[in-house]
């Protein structure tokens, strides 16, 4: 939770932010950003459902005290292990190089050294997420294709998608299986130009966020 010191959405609770992301950087902004007072956020993913690939990640003493803060250790620290010992070996005969012991980090420093599969860490983010639902909306399934940073005379940033999911439709405004069907081929692969008073860029390694800006810029990605 955010600490009584901290400063309440000091640009104002009201601004619209998009992040452009909804990865573990995408989650967890969006997450502190709720927490510090911010009213209306929404994440922009290309996949139809959130999740993570990869192998395991540590979560130090440092990551966990600023989890806690955002509300979302608990989860995380239910599918981990807590590391007592680690020790590094030659790869070629096993002989161990060092050994340290790590019981102290949780009485000195009040958490353990834990290790999570990446996908529950940002399983354990989303799910701080999915607990401000009136602070925090995904638009999943919609993909980024263009950012222009040029401002609008609001002064806001605007940002071009394809949804290539109709989104939910309530079923009471739906008159059967066909109709609903009609409805969201209409919709489908629809592009859309947004935008927001703030814009974060979270859309990984092949950013196109990176990518119109660099190009702006002059300059090319060579990402």
């Amino acid at each position: 939770m955010a600490t009584p010191t901290t400063p309440q959405a000091p640009l104002g609770t009201q601004l619209s932010i998009a992040i452009l992301g909804g990865g573990i950087a995408g989650l967890s902004t969006a997450l502190a950003l709720a927490r510090q007072g911010f009213q209306d956020i929404t994440i922009y993913e290309a996949a139809k459902g959130l999740g993570e690939v990869g192998a395991g990640i540590n979560i130090t003493i440092n990551l966990a005290r600023i989890m806690e803060r955002l509300g979302c250790l608990d989860y995380a620290r239910d599918r981990a292990v807590a590391l007592e010992q680690y020790k590094v070996l030659e790869s070629e005969n096993d002989e161990q190089l060092t050994h340290v012991n790590l019981d102290y980090l949780q009485k000195d420093f009040g958490y353990p050294f834990l290790v999570v599969h990446r996908r529950d860490l940002q399983g354990a983010i989303l799910k701080g997420c999915q607990s401000l639902p009136d602070q925090i909306k995904f638009q999943l399934h919609t993909a980024l294709l263009e950012v222009d940073y040029t401002p609008t005379p609001e002064g806001k940033t605007r940002f071009k998608v394809k949804r290539n999911v109709a989104p939910p439709t309530d079923p009471e405004n739906v008159k059967g299986a066909a109709d609903k069907k009609a409805q969201e081929e209409d919709l489908d692969r629809e592009e859309v130009w947004l935008e927001a008073d703030l814009v974060i860029a979270a859309d990984g390694i092949r950013s196109v966020a990176r990518r119109d800006m660099l190009k702006k810029l002059g300059e090319e990605d060579h990402s």
